[in-house]
């Protein structure tokens, strides 16, 4: 009698549960992939995004680096370039004045030299 009753309640349950059951799983499993989707997108977006960052930083550091590498040596060359040109005007100037100024003495020295020598021997030849 038990066993009638039980195999009767179990199988009306079954009837009962098993459609509520197989929803309800079929639900939870869309409803849970959807879920994961949704997760899975916003992560794998924000993954993306922090990735692209990341990779764009340092693109954008390294694409920096290389430029402002690159234009610092174009500036040195050119600033290098700049200053070696006024140098060596400088220098050369520097060094065109130290030679006159020397050949200027060297000249006058001589001059003088041979200024006193030819004046001195006109008051020689005049004491005479």
């Amino acid at each position: 009698m038990y066993d009638i009753i039980d195999c009767y309640i179990r199988i009306t349950l079954s009837r009962v549960t098993g459609p509520v059951n197989a929803q309800c799983e079929r639900q939870s499993r869309a409803q849970c992939e959807r879920q994961s989707r949704e997760q899975c997108e916003r992560q794998s977006r924000a993954q993306c995004e922090r990735q692209s960052k990341a990779q764009c930083e340092r693109q954008s550091r390294a694409q920096c680096e290389r430029q402002s590498r690159e234009q610092c040596e174009r500036q040195s060359i050119e600033q290098c370039e700049r200053q070696s040109r006024t140098q060596c005007k400088r220098q050369s100037r520097t060094q065109c004045e130290r030679q006159s100024r020397a050949q200027c003495k060297r000249q006058s020295r001589a001059q003088c030299k041979r200024q006193s020598r030819a004046q001195c021997k006109e008051t020689e030849q005049g004491a005479v």
